[in-house]
């Protein structure tokens, strides 16, 4: 049997930043103040400093196996204790990016909490970083492509890619020769699949440490490979291995990229707004319905808002998210967010904290929306929104968001994606620190290390 783990690893070590076409090293630039902001932004949030207390549990006071920065905390821990603070913050306010393809979506910036603690580890460059997690998106990517959706609800959840995600970061930035990445690799995908319930229904706390602790896994995987230990090379096909969690009759060589395909960060959706991807356009369409209305809101009769036509967007118009009681599952009501939105003009991590869905103005506006899931994109990954609002008055208003702000087919600009950190790690870090980041991430120098970032961030953070 054709030996695909060898392939991948050997994909993986030939991959560099040279490898990455120049509009693709742009882009994972751009992804990697993203993600910054995300993890910035999310310090508030009660999972972030739970993460945090574990994660220093794992190194502990005597060890001087403290090789790198948490994210959330701004301490210094072990490798594995980073990836943890680091991935919890990251995804903590469900505004890291976003990938749709023909089988599952999910968020591949986590691979993030990886790569930036494993680089720092190895003393890495930041553009050596961003070459490490530019692989990781394009594994990530790949497998979503080929994992099964629709209905009936899909059992497998899309952090199923970011154990052998991070196995093959980590093989990039320590330098791993091919067997023992294909060692590693081979143990990673054998622990890999996970369960959906970690965002289905009334949605647990526990969905912002669920990216981190599979890469935790696969870096305990490479960490097993460098010491001797060998991986069921088989487990790639068969219904006892990764075939069993993919589309039937998909093809398994999909995960390796040819030499001419174009890089899968192109493909990613940045989202503006700190809720599901799926309700970017959404949020978009009640913001410029807020602007439209000029303080009409209570004269609104009724509003029927058309959504995506596809299997995750109507499990997420369901009953439970009408009413959400908590903050998890209100990120992922497409009531919640649209309401919020059209009241106050805008969609921020602390309407959330103050549980803003439950005000009697928002609630009010909840009441008077009837959801269709009827537009076509899913296959594209767009997820547009259309809204009808109609007034007491008989008269109409109308808005249509085929593509959100941040869409490949509707992108920010650097300088936009600049302003996003600047809103949400300025209250975490300040104006100047973020300045500080800013220049550090964008030094196109080569010079720059992913320690002289992270010293940077401690000091933000402290």
């Amino acid at each position: 049997m054709e030996d695909i783990c060898g392939r991948l690893a050997d994909w993986a070590i030939d991959s560099s930043w040279k490898t990455l076409a120049a509009p693709a090293q742009v882009r994972i630039r751009e992804l990697l103040i993203d993600t910054l902001a995300c993890a910035f932004g999310g310090r508030p949030h009660p999972a972030v400093a739970q993460a945090a207390k574990v994660a220093s549990n794992l190194t502990s006071s005597q060890s001087t196996d403290r090789h790198a920065t948490g994210l959330g905390s701004g301490r210094r821990l072990s490798t594995m204790g980073a990836i943890l603070d680091n991935g919890a913050a990251i995804r903590a306010l469900d505004l890291n990016d976003f990938y749709w393809g023909p089988g599952l979506g999910g968020h591949p910036s986590d691979v993030f909490a990886s790569a930036i603690a494993i680089a720092e580890e190895a003393d890495s460059s930041i553009d050596e970083c961003l070459a490490a997690a530019a692989v990781g998106y394009e594994f990530f990517t790949r497998l979503m492509d080929l994992m099964r959706a629709g209905d009936p609800p899909w059992a497998w959840d899309h952090t199923s890619a970011c154990g052998p995600a991070a196995a093959l970061i980590a093989g990039r930035l320590l330098k791993l020769d091919r067997e023992t990445l294909a060692q590693a690799l081979a143990i990673s995908i054998a622990r890999a699949p996970v369960f959906s319930g970690f965002r289905a229904g009334k949605i647990s706390s526990a969905k912002a440490a669920a990216p981190a602790m599979a890469q935790m896994d696969g870096l305990l995987a490479v960490q097993l490979a460098m010491a001797g230990m060998t991986g069921p090379r088989e487990v790639m096909a068969g219904p006892r291995g990764l075939e069993a969690i993919i589309v039937e009759g998909s093809d398994i060589n999909h995960l390796i990229p040819k030499p001419d395909d174009p890089h899968r960060v192109l493909d990613i959706t940045v989202k503006r707004f700190p809720c599901m991807g799926t309700g970017q356009a959404t949020t978009a369409t009640a913001v410029e319905l807020h602007r439209k209305l000029a303080g009409r809101i209570s004269d609104i009769a009724g509003i029927l808002l058309h959504v995506s036509d596809s299997g995750i967007v109507r499990r997420q118009t369901a009953d439970v998210y009408r009413r959400p009681d908590r903050r998890e599952t209100a990120d992922h009501s497409f009531y919640a967010i649209f309401g919020i939105a059209l009241v106050d003009g805008h969609l921020e991590p602390s309407q959330f904290a103050a549980r803003r869905w439950e005000d009697a103005d928002v609630a009010s506006v909840i009441d008077k929306l009837q959801l269709s899931p009827d537009l076509p994109g899913e296959a594209e990954g767009i997820f547009p929104a259309r809204a009808h609002v109609t007034m007491k008055d008989g008269s109409t208003l109308d808005v249509d968001m085929p593509y959100a702000p941040g869409h490949r087919l509707n992108p920010l600009s650097e300088e936009q994606m600049c302003d996003k950190f600047r809103t949400f790690a300025t209250p975490a870090i300040g104006a100047s620190r973020v300045d500080g980041i800013l220049k550090t991430c964008l030094d196109r120098s080569g010079k720059t290390t992913i320690r002289d970032l992270m010293k940077f961030c401690a000091e933000s953070i402290s």
